[in-house]
Parts: C-alpha cells; structure tokens; sequence
C-alpha cells in the first residue's frame, strides 16, 4: 500500500504513465520541443522515423545519417524532404519524440 501511495503522490515520471508529461516537465528536457512522428516498427518499437510534423509542416524522412542509443532514449539525425537535417531524440518510456535545438 505504501508503494501505491508513494507512486500517486511522487512528482517524478514513472514507467506507469498515469498522466501524461509534457516535454518541457521531463527533467533536464526543458529546451526540447514534443513532435509528432510515424515510426517504422519492426523487430523493436519506433525502430526508425519514417515521418514528422513540425509546426503543422508534414516532413518526410529521407535518409537515416545516424543513430545511437542511449540508457532510455534513441536519438536519429535524419535528412528530410525539405533538405535540412533534424535531430530527433525518442524518449523509450514515455512515447515521446523531441526535436534536439540545432547548432547556435
């Protein structure tokens, strides 16, 4: 009962989901921006990003130029049809797509 208790009234994110947390409330996420993205799922969920919608622009993802992983977030530096180069970041727990800010 205790464990319940601390997960209503903990302030942190959990793996529960019970209300979903907007990007900039995610800790050390506060100059990110949430985006929608359709992803390719194939043997793993979100494997790659197939499209993206920034500021009600439809963008299609041409070429993956790389990807890593870290401990509970994916990040692609993808190409798009517009021709510029975005940097997305997937936040594995919570189902959310970040677009990184780019260089200064």
């Amino acid at each position: 009962m205790a464990f319940l208790r601390w997960l209503l009234i903990s302030p942190y994110p959990t793996i529960f989901n019970l209300g979903r947390t907007k990007g900039s409330q995610l800790p050390g996420n506060k100059s990110l921006k949430e985006i929608k993205v359709i992803a390719y799922s194939g043997y793993k969920a979100n494997e790659r990003p197939l499209r993206l919608r920034i500021d009600e622009k439809d963008l299609e993802v041409e070429q993956i130029i790389d990807r890593w992983y870290g401990v509970d977030h994916d990040y692609f530096k993808c190409l798009a049809n517009d021709g510029q180069v975005y940097m997305l970041k997937w936040h594995r727990t919570h189902d959310q797509w970040f677009l990184l800010p780019g260089p200064k």
